[in-house]
This record gives C-alpha cells, structure tokens and sequence, in this order.
C-alpha cells in the first residue's frame, strides 16, 4: 500500500531535478530505500515513517493519497515549490508528530482537520501564502505542540490566546502577517517552557499584556514593528534569561525599567523608534557583558553615553541616533568587535577627540556616522587610521573646523565620506582620488550620466533599500543634498 501511495505522490508532482528517480514501479530497489523515504525497523511489514524532501525543487499539489501513508511520524517539504493549499487528508494522518511546508507556495486555510492529529509537536508553515484566521485548535486541540512556525504569510484577525497557553508550546513565530488586536491576555496557566515569541511586523495594539512574565523561560522576545503603546509592563524582570529583547517601531513610552539594564543574558536590546525617555544607566556596560546589539535610536532620551559601554566586550553595533544625548563621546576602542557606531542627530561633543583616536583599535569597524552634533575643533591626524575596513564616515553638520588630513588615503574601503556642513578650510586633498571604492559600497553605486536637461554629466546614485540599514544611508544622502542645495555648493565631474 505504502509503495502505491508514493507512486501516486509523485505522480502528481513535478520534479525537475530528478529528485525523485528512485521512486519507480519497475524498480528492484525497495521502496523503504528510496531517496527521501525513512521506514520502520519494527514491524514484519515495514512502512513509511518519514519524508524528507527538503529543497528538491518538487512542484505541483500534494494529493489526497498522502494520506494512504497511515503510519507518516514526518513529514518535511520545506523549500519546495508546492502550490495548492495545505491538504486537509492530513488530518487522516493518526501519528503524524513533524510537518514542514514552510518556504513553498501554498494558499488557503490552515485546514481544520490537523486538529485531529493530536500528536502533532512541529507545525511549520511559514513562508506561504497561507491566509484567513489562525485556528484556535492549533493551541487547544494539540497538547504536544512544541514548535509553531507561521511567519511570512497573509493570515489575518486576531492570535488565539490558546496558543500561549498551551502546556508544551516552546517557541510560536507569528512574524510578518496581517495579525491585529490585542496580544492576548494571557492565564496563570500558561506555558512555562516557552522561550520565544516573534510577532514582527503585524498590526498588534494596546499594551503589553502584564501577564507576559508568566513566561519565565523567556529567551527571545520580538515584538517590533506593530502598534503597541503604554510602558513595558514590570512583570517581564521574571524572564530573566532573555537573550534576544526587540520591541523597536512601536509606540511605547515612558522610562525603561532598569531591570531591562540587568539581563546578564541579553545580546540584543532593541528599544528603538518608541517614545522612551530618561537615561542610560552609568554601569549599563557592565550589567550587559553579552550585549553585542544596542539599538535604541530614535527615542527622547537624554544625558551622557556611559563610559561603561567599552566594557561590552561582545558589542558589534551601537545604534542610539535621534536622540538627545549630549556629553563628549566615550571611548570605545576596547570593543574589538565593532562594526557599526550611529550616533548621529544627538548633541554630542568631540572633546579631544579621543573617542576617535580610541577606534584605531577597533580593526572591524565599517560604519560610523556622527553627523549632526556639537563637534568642534580640527580633525585628528588618528583619523587616517581608522580600521581599513571602515566603508562609511560620516561626520557631516558640525562645527568641524581646519583642513582634511592628506593621510585620508589610508582608508582604502571607503566608499562614503560626509564631511559636508562643516567649518572646514584649505583644499580638497587630491589623496581623495586614490580612493577608488568612493561612490560604491554595500548599499549602492554612483554611476555617471546625462540628464535631457542637463547638459553636463551628473552623477547618479541607486541604492540598494533591501540591505540592513540602508534607509539610514539614505537619510544621510539627503541631508547631505539638503544642505548643499541651501549653500548652492554643487560639485559637478
């Protein structure tokens, strides 16, 4: 029976890469050893427990007759072409425990029928089309739940509170739908194992349920890009193991609780683009040593950047532009892993530019933008010594003033240099043409042309928007435009 349920499966899909050549009625080999298929060791009559098809460019609609597996425990798809809709003969599937379809093309519902695999511990159907409501059976009606993966598809209405509340559920990703309401409230009772909740960019409101430090197993917690307001909620100082904290683009207010400060897990602490106010505590730099991502720009919040920071041994970006810092830069040249340091739109001074002298050391660095603050004063010979990898400088809009230093020739990667809206003398050093890598780079090119209505060469830049941080290029490009159009200081090739 088994044998003719595969030939029936594959005669129904599309398989372009020959995936599937074993499969063949004519074949001596037994089917349990065909490509993909995993069989039974127990019983006389060995039947198929298991596929795993993974990324075998198989097309087409799964049929009915997958269901004639009766013994399936696994199946696994994932990054196929499938299109059609999830098959609700699933349900037929008593033992069916792992299901992945996820990255295929299928539409439609989530079939109610699952509901009556109850031995159901991974259900993985993210980047589909899938759409409609998610059913609340998916929490209810399968007590092993362990993993439900749902992201990157078009589902919609409100999340069941029955998926958090399910007794094993240990990590639910909702990410990228078009959920809204609430986040459920949820009950004393809910899961004490799950460590990770993604709900990324959906359309979720109101605050963050209190009820959320029932989760004390917390790990990850990703709630960017919905519309939740309010303050985040004191109960989460019970989730004490939390690595991955993301609650950017939303509408959240007030002043971080300190115990935020004191997950001694945390490596990603993104609180940007909220409404959030106060200060960063002095010895945040200490209580964070596994912090390699902060990310809180684009908030009200004010007073020095901690010294402590450069005791964050494991940073690799600093993102705390748009705000209203002020105080001299620290120093950060003891963080051997930076990356990335934005700090731009703030009220920061220069100092002695020591802060700048201390990034010779940081030999990863490829971004550091510092452009609209209070920096005075002439830029240090360290500039030109700055880590080779370095890709973007922008210290444009400030109150830099003397010459450019020759020795800006060291900085072979440098594909963009804002030094615009300042106070700076002397010539444009000629050294500046030794950099052949100016006007291209991660995030886009400069090509030369001819507009119809110029009659002179322009120079034309595309970006690339779906590169990590981009726009924030972007936003600096058009400063950079803004300020040269008031000034009417126009360089042409």
């Amino acid at each position: 029976m088994d044998r003719e349920a595969l030939l029936c499966l594959k005669s129904n899909l599309s398989d372009p890469r020959d995936a599937l050549a074993t499969w063949s009625k004519n074949a001596s080999l037994d089917f349990c050893q065909w490509h993909g298929v995993s069989c039974s060791k127990r019983h006389a009559q060995r039947r198929v427990v298991a596929l795993d098809l993974e990324g075998e460019g198989l097309a087409g609609q799964l049929p009915p007759c997958i269901s004639n597996l009766t013994s399936l425990a696994r199946i696994h798809l994932a990054n196929n072409r499938l299109t059609g809709g999830v098959p609700p003969e699933l349900g037929l599937l008593a033992r069916l425990r792992y299901l992945d379809l996820s990255h295929n093309a299928l539409g439609g519902k989530i079939p109610a029928n699952l509901s009556s695999c109850s031995g159901l511990e991974v259900v993985a159907l993210g980047s589909n089309s899938l759409e409609g409501e998610i059913p609340p059976y998916l929490g209810s009606s399968l007590p092993s739940l362990r993993t439900l993966s749902l992201w990157n598809n078009s589902l919609s209405g409100a999340a069941p509170a029955s998926i958090f509340s399910s007794p094993s559920i240990e990590k639910i990703d909702l990410s990228m739908n078009l959920l809204s309401g609430p986040i459920p409230i949820l009950s004393a009772n809910s899961s004490s194992v799950l460590r990770l909740i993604n709900l990324i960019l959906n359309s979720f409101s109101g605050e963050i349920p209190s009820t959320i430090g029932n989760f004390t197993s917390l790990t990850n917690l990703v709630l960017a890009g919905n519309q939740l307001q309010g303050t985040i909620p004191r109960t989460l100082v019970r989730a004490s193991g939390l690595e991955f904290l993301d609650l950017t683009y939303n509408n959240l207010s007030g002043i971080v609780p300190i115990f935020v400060y004191n997950f001694t897990l945390l490596q990603y602490l993104g609180l940007g683009n909220n409404a959030f106010v106060g200060r960063l505590p002095s010895d945040m730099g200490k209580t964070l040593p596994n912090l390699q991502i902060l990310a809180m720009a684009v908030n009200h919040l004010e007073g020095p950047i901690p010294l402590s920071l450069g005791n964050a041994s494991n940073l690799e970006a600093i993102f705390l532009s748009t705000n209203n810092f002020s105080g001299v830069i620290p120093s950060f040249g003891s963080l051997a892993k930076l990356d990335t340091v934005l700090m731009y739109s703030n009220r920061l001074a220069a100092g002695d530019w020591a802060f700048l002298s201390s990034l010779t050391n940081c030999t990863q660095l490829r971004w550091v933008s510092l452009s609209e603050n209070n920096l005075r004063g002439e830029l240090p010979a360290s500039l030109a010594y700055l880590s080779k990898t370095l890709e973007i400088l922008d210290l444009g809009s400030n109150h830099i003033s003397g010459t450019i230093p020759d020795e800006i020739e060291n900085l072979l990667n440098l594909t963009m240099l804002y030094l615009n809206d300042n106070l700076l003398t002397g010539k444009i050093p000629s050294t500046l043409g030794h950099l052949s890598n100016l006007g291209t780079g991660q995030f886009g090119e400069v090509y030369k042309g001819v507009l119809q209505t110029e009659a002179d060469p322009v120079a034309i830049k595309v970006f690339k928007l779906g590169e990590y941080g981009a726009s924030d290029s972007f936003i600096s490009e058009c400063d950079a435009l803004r300020v040269c159009h008031g000034q009417q200081n126009f360089y042409r090739w």
